[in-house]
């Protein structure tokens, strides 16, 4: 963990010096680089909000490159501005990464269903994996099944407090083999006066 702090605070120091140049063209080939973007243009998410859209199409440009169906079903309009946009994107990031490594595990049935939708300012996602093994409870948590339980398991905690910050509300089962995280997060959209 510490190097991953490391490396990314190294990475954006890069990308504000691009950015203080306004070399906006190198700045973009620097980032594809960094993620690692296929030559797919397969997008699984096209709302014309970019923390949405960049998340979800990211996430599912590594489902496809580990072989695991990614399917989507967002409701999110394009002009609506997230009232926290860096919560949004660790909460939305955490839930997929945590899917994702749980689905890595399988050798088939590899898949994860993400939802996304707004009801006038209240943001709900749902994210749903397959996973192998068994899930162990701990209180209001889960335990990691990995050995290094301080740096893995965060995940999920780190997406509790996000919750509990806003107010918001999580209901998670756990149910032959499949993973179902729930989320409403209240008051967290500007100018989405409508029901999507």
């Amino acid at each position: 963990m510490k190097r991953f702090r490391h490396d990314m605070k190294q990475r954006y120091i890069i990308e504000k010096a691009f950015l203080e140049k306004r070399d906006y063209a190198a700045l973009e080939k620097y980032c594809d680089k960094n993620l690692e973007f296929l030559c797919s243009n397969r997008n699984v998410s096209d709302t014309g909000n970019i923390y949405v859209d960049s998340m979800l199409n990211y996430k599912a440009h590594i489902a496809e490159r580990e072989n695991i169906d990614f399917a989507a079903q967002i409701h999110i309009p394009g002009d609506a501005e997230l009232h926290a946009a860096e919560d949004f994107c660790i909460c939305l990031g955490n839930l997929l990464d945590n899917a994702l490594e749980a689905v890595a595990e399988l050798q088939d049935k590899r898949s994860i269903y993400v939802q996304l939708s707004a009801d006038h300012r209240n943001i709900m996602m749902q994210v749903k994996n397959r996973y192998a093994g068994e899930r162990k409870k701990e209180g209001a948590g889960y335990l990691t099944s990995k050995r290094d339980r301080k740096e893995h398991g965060m995940g999920l905690r780190i997406v509790q407090q996000i919750v509990k910050k806003y107010d918001g509300e999580m209901v998670i089962e756990d149910k032959d083999g499949i993973f179902d995280v729930a989320i409403v997060l209240y008051d967290f959209l500007e100018n989405a006066n409508k029901s999507h």
